[in-house]
């Protein structure tokens, strides 16, 4: 085995991948005339680290005198078993990075491990402990804001994974430049975001493009391999200043970047784990509104409040706080983000009544956004649902996933129930984005277009969500850097804001009348996801007869009132709550691990002998209050539904004497059809059929 990597080692390494990189990048200029230039600029500012020594776990793998000679190396999209190990490498800053030279720029290490369940990461350069999460958290670690040639990294992971494979996905170095000097890559980034939206309409496109060549050609490359550096930078304040000319038509274009964390109530870990991550992602996020003063955050599911609210009094507050001042919009309206497919008709509306009611009593909020990007599909009754509880706007973005099967056709649209009610419906590109120049022009290129026609008359407006997401994470400091650096006015790039939801339909609110905006009739069907209406049969069975007992838990008791008996509120709001939980996406479509199965039994099971015990209650004051003065033993059969109903059942009593043969009447005392079944003669119990003709919410005795 090599010993660690020397800088010779390090830069014949760096050389031979670039100038791989390079033949590439020949190899497509034919098709693309910016490709030679954009590959050279990319090569000047990214530093692949393709090998990393590897190892079985060991302690203080930071320790630079640990000798890793004897260790077998681990390239880029490596993999190995479960367990922990330990990756090492040395870094030495050379002088020049394929002619650039890079003294005084910032260094960031950008490693990315990735596995199919969680994988505990903790990194250190020379000594200091500089990352200490889980994957969902990965960002590029700062390395130096001063790079020196000869200066020495090293550089210690340590990565404990569950009984999962895990990957080094991506390994470099990002080099950004001093503030005095021109950045190449942010330059590159510039041209790859007018490049789409130029294409994209036709008006004005040949002067556009004939702008952006301009710029382009004013990059002068071969300074570079004559060691001209000043003349190269010259070369690049030209281009950027011929990109200016580009700006005011890129302005016309705003994209409403929406922080948020989509965090999963109970998925590949139980709910108890995720308590601590939205601890965690809530107290990042409000770390983040100190040191970023524009920052805003747009959060759903009153449940995740309420636990805050439970535990952690102190950081409640501090939400509560950013509400009032605009910063953190509360949405979606909804309990948690359930399935919208399987819960019957009743419990959706009650995710909604109380998830509004929280959020109205907490927060003064009355939410007017439906937000459920990650159900895996959507029943065509929801927007006569959401209209009847005062929600005008929809969210989700799943069905853009379905591309093997079916392209949904729009982004922006009206959807209508069967009874006409109509919701006005959004689907970003994902709901847990980074901030990615290149990628969101593309985005904006395509979606502008379809949803304000071809001609540029409207500005165009798109809402992008970013945030680490589904375990939680939410805005990153590098994604909000990164958004600071398209922000500035000297950025060549459509008008980003930090936003919230609420804001971007206000605007588009006041385009709609000049908008042709299509309308769908019919369900969201979301095709990619299999077997979600079948799979884990018991918990679905059990949360549609919780459904059912806690109804009728509702309709007897309302009744028994009437009457004087006490109406059970607060054990009835605690068992609503309780089953709306476990309609959450991944509990009821049966999408997750073992163990949420076995605490949705517990729990159901727990809600629904809390709703028997109510009815039971609720029936035998009701039953008090039945004139049972005919002679005979009385029996009452109750229809806690909606409609009469007809049909025969099967009752047992008990009679007072030995009996061969009953007789059954009426309320009015008319004989009602009946079959005897059997009579114990020694308890004198007796069981029958009877058809029972009952009306609707009503008894007959």
């Amino acid at each position: 085995m090599k010993r660690p990597t020397t800088a010779i080692g390090l830069l014949l390494l760096l050389t031979a991948t670039l100038s791989v990189s390079q033949e590439a990048t020949r190899a497509t200029t034919a098709a693309d005339p910016y490709g030679s230039v954009l590959g050279r600029l990319e090569s000047l500012t990214t530093l692949p680290l393709t090998e990393w020594r590897f190892h079985a776990d060991t302690s203080h793998p930071e320790d630079a005198s640990l000798d890793d000679s004897g260790w077998e190396s681990i390239k880029v999209e490596g993999k190995w078993p479960i367990g922990a190990r330990v990756l090492r490498r040395w870094i030495e800053v050379p002088e020049r990075v394929n002619g650039y030279a890079i003294r005084g720029s910032r260094l960031k290490l950008d490693l990315f491990l990735t596995s199919p369940g969680r994988v505990l990461i903790t990194e250190f350069a020379n000594g200091a402990m500089v990352f200490h999460g889980n994957d969902d958290q990965q960002q590029p670690i700062l390395l130096t804001e001063n790079a020196q040639p000869g200066q020495k990294f090293l550089i210690a992971v340590r990565a404990d994974a569950e009984e999962k494979e895990t990957e080094i996905y991506r390994s470099r170095l990002i080099v950004e430049s001093p503030a005095a000097r021109p950045d190449p890559g942010f330059i590159r980034e510039e041209i790859l975001a007018a490049r789409p939206l130029i294409d994209a309409y036709e008006d004005g496109k040949d002067k556009r493009q004939a702008q952006l060549d301009e710029a382009v050609k004013a990059i002068d490359l071969s300074m570079l391999d004559r060691d001209e550096q000043t003349a190269f930078d010259e070369s690049l304040r030209k281009a950027q200043a011929k990109l200016m000319a580009l700006d005011p038509w890129m302005k016309t274009f705003t994209i409403r970047a929406v922080g948020n964390s989509h965090i999963d109530m109970a998925w590949l870990w139980p709910w108890t784990e995720t308590v601590e991550v939205v601890r965690n992602t809530f107290r990042s996020v409000l770390d983040l509104m100190r040191e970023y003063p524009d920052f805003k955050f747009t959060m759903s599911s009153a449940r995740t409040y309420e636990w805050m609210e439970e535990k952690y009094p102190e950081m409640f507050q501090e939400i509560q706080q950013r509400i009032k001042e605009g910063r953190w919009e509360v949405i979606g309206g909804m309990w948690v983000e359930p399935d919208l497919n399987m819960p019957a008709g009743e419990s959706l509306t009650r995710q909604i009544l109380v998830g509004k009611r929280y959020f109205q009593m907490k927060f003064g909020v009355d939410v007017k956004i439906g937000w459920n990007p990650d159900s895996f599909g959507y029943n065509w009754q929801l927007p006569q649902i959401y209209k009847k509880s005062g929600i005008d706007y929809f969210v989700t973005q799943k069905l853009l996933w379905a591309h093997e099967f079916t392209t949904f056709p729009y982004k922006l649209f009206w959807w209508q129930a069967p009874d006409g009610s109509r919701l006005l419906t959004y689907f970003p590109h994902d709901y847990a984005g980074g901030i990615d120049a290149g990628a969101l022009a593309q985005d904006l290129s395509i979606w502008a277009p379809s949803i304000y026609g071809p001609q540029l008359s409207d500005s165009p407006e798109m809402m992008h969500l970013y945030g680490v997401g589904d375990h939680g994470g939410g805005p990153t400091r590098t994604m909000l850097d990164n958004a600071g650096r398209w922000m500035s006015p000297n950025a060549v790039f459509p008008k980003l804001q930090f936003s919230t939801a609420r804001a971007f339909f206000d605007d588009l609110d006041k385009k709609l009348p000049d908008m042709k905006v299509p309308t769908w009739n019919d369900e969201l069907y979301f095709q990619y996801h299999r077997g979600v209406f079948t799979t884990q049969a018991d918990t679905k069975q059990r949360i549609r007869r919780t459904e059912e007992t806690l109804l009728n838990a509702e309709k007897l008791s309302s009744l028994a009132f009437l009457y004087g008996h006490p109406y059970a509120q607060e054990e009835m709001n605690r068992a609503w709550k309780r089953l709306l939980f476990d309609h959450f996406h991944d509990i009821m479509p049966g999408s997750g691990i073992a163990v949420n199965y076995l605490d949705a039994k517990r729990n159901l099971e727990d809600v629904r002998r809390v709703g028997n015990e109510i009815v039971d209650g609720s029936l035998r004051e009701i039953a008090a209050r039945v004139n049972t003065q005919q002679p005979g033993v009385p029996v009452i059969v109750f229809n806690s539904l909606s409609w009469p109903r007809k049909e025969v059942i099967e009752v047992e009593t008990q009679l007072a004497a030995p009996a061969r043969e009953i007789s059954v009447l009426d309320s009015t005392g008319k004989p009602a059809e009946s079959q005897l079944l059997s009579f114990d003669q020694d308890t004198h119990r007796a069981r029958f059929l009877l058809l029972s003709d009952t009306p609707a919410l009503g008894d007959n005795t």
